[in-house]
């Protein structure tokens, strides 16, 4: 199994997270993290921060929306653009250092088109 760097980086940051949270991640986690460079391992946590953040704000949207409260699911999904932004600014990093292909994203532009 190959992945570029950064992909590998984020993968293994989202099974520890999944892992914290009670779910099943072992084998496929193991796997990975030992194709991680220790170099990294500063942009892995903070992958992980990213990642558990997201976590539990996608856990909150599911409260709000079986309370049909879209407005605050809204106002939460928005933060989570932002710790996206945040986390493809983190594999761009890596995938940088290693001459790996970057991950283009466009969330700031679109974000001119979101009414809040």
């Amino acid at each position: 199994m190959e992945y570029p760097i950064a992909e590998l980086v984020d993968r293994v940051a989202i099974f520890a997270v999944k892992a914290e949270n009670g779910l099943s991640t072992e084998p496929q986690r193991d796997l990975l993290l030992k194709e991680v460079p220790v170099l990294e391992l500063k942009k892995y946590l903070e992958l992980m921060k990213i990642h558990r953040a997201i976590w539990n704000m996608e856990e909150m949207i599911t409260v709000q929306y079986s309370k049909n409260d879209f407005s605050i699911a809204g106002k939460i999904y928005k933060e989570i653009r932002e710790f996206n932004i945040q986390r493809s600014e983190i594999k761009n990093s890596i995938a940088l250092r290693y001459n790996g292909f970057q991950d283009i994203k466009n969330f700031r532009q679109k974000d001119l088109l979101i009414k809040t």
